[in-house]
C-alpha cells in the first residue's frame, strides 16, 4: 500500500515500459488484464492530451466492518490502522498485513499442545491467503466459513483413502487434501481434519490483537444470543440517532 505521491511516482519512473507495454512488466502485474487497459489509455494520453478516459475507478473502503467498529469505538489507533483518520506519516495503512504475523505465530505454536498439528510450525500464510477472512470476522463468519475460504485459495489435491466398514468389507474413498506455503521449499499438506483446526486458530487470533475489536465483538455477540434466547428483534441506534 503505497502513498498517492509514491504511486504517481512509480509511473513517472516506469512510464516507458508502460507506453512499450512490456510483456513481462505487464505479465507481472496482479490483474494483468486492468494492467493492460491502463497502459492502452496512457498510450492515447502521450499522442493526445485531450483523449476521454472511459477506464472505470473502483473506489473501496479499507476494512469497512473494522471501520464501523473504530468509528462506534471512538479508537484513534484502530481507525488510523483502517485509514479513517490520517497518520503523522501519510501513508495508507493496511490493517490485514499488520495482523498476519501474529496469525502464523499463532498458528506456529499450536503444535506444543496438539502435536497432531505438528506441520503447523512450518506454515506461512500470505495476505492473499487471510484477507477475505480478516474482511469477513466484521461480520461474525463461523469457524466453517473461514475452513470453507481456506479451501478455495489453496491448491487441492485428491487421493484414494481404504476404510473398513461396520461389516467389515473395504473401500476406496476419495478425500481432498489440501496443500499450504511453508517456510521452506516443501508444501504443507493438511487433511480436512487438520483444515479445520487451522481455521479455528485463525479465527481466534484476528480481533485479539486489539482490545476494542476483542471487546466489541464479545459484547455483541453475547448480546445477540440474549436477544435470541428471548427472541426479541435486535435493534439500535447509530450515532446520528437512526433506529435500525
Amino acid at each position: 500500500k503505497k502513498s498517492f505521491q509514491d504511486r504517481y511516482k512509480w509511473v513517472e519512473e516506469n512510464l516507458e515500459k508502460i507506453y512499450a507495454m512490456d510483456k513481462d512488466f505487464i505479465l507481472d502485474a496482479e490483474s494483468p488484464t486492468l494492467f493492460s487497459a491502463f497502459c492502452l489509455v496512457m498510450r492515447e494520453l502521450k499522442t493526445n492530451p485531450d483523449y476521454v478516459n472511459h477506464l472505470p475507478i473502483f473506489l473501496d473502503a479499507t476494512c469497512s466492518g473494522v471501520q464501523h467498529f473504530a468509528a462506534m469505538l471512538l479508537d484513534k489507533n484502530l481507525a488510523e490502522q483502517v485509514n479513517l483518520i490520517q497518520n503523522n506519516e501519510d501513508r495508507v495503512m493496511d490493517l490485514y498485513t499488520a495482523m498476519i504475523p501474529k496469525i502464523n505465530q499463532a498458528i506456529n505454536d499450536a503444535w506444543k499442545s496438539d502435536m497432531t498439528v505438528a506441520d503447523f510450525r512450518y506454515i506461512e500464510l500470505t495476505r492473499n491467503h487471510l484477507k477475505r477472512i480478516i474482511m469477513t470476522k466484521s461480520y461474525n463468519v463461523s469457524t466453517y466459513g473461514i475452513c470453507e475460504q481456506l479451501k478455495r485459495v489453496f491448491e487441492t489435491e485428491k487421493r484414494k483413502i481404504s476404510i473398513k466398514n461396520k461389516k467389515g468389507e473395504v473401500k476406496e474413498l476419495e478425500v481432498d487434501y489440501y496443500k499450504l506455503p511453508s517456510k521452506g521449499e516443501n508444501m504443507i499438506i493438511l487433511d480436512v481434519y487438520q483444515l479445520d483446526k487451522l481455521g479455528k486458530i485463525i479465527s481466534e487470533n484476528i480481533f485479539n490483537q486489539f482490545n476494542s475489536l476483542e471487546e466489541i465483538y464479545t459484547y455483541l455477540t453475547k448480546i445477540t444470543k440474549i436477544l435470541v434466547t428471548l427472541n426479541i428483534p435486535i435493534a439500535w441506534s447509530t450515532p446520528t440517532g437512526l433506529e435500525i
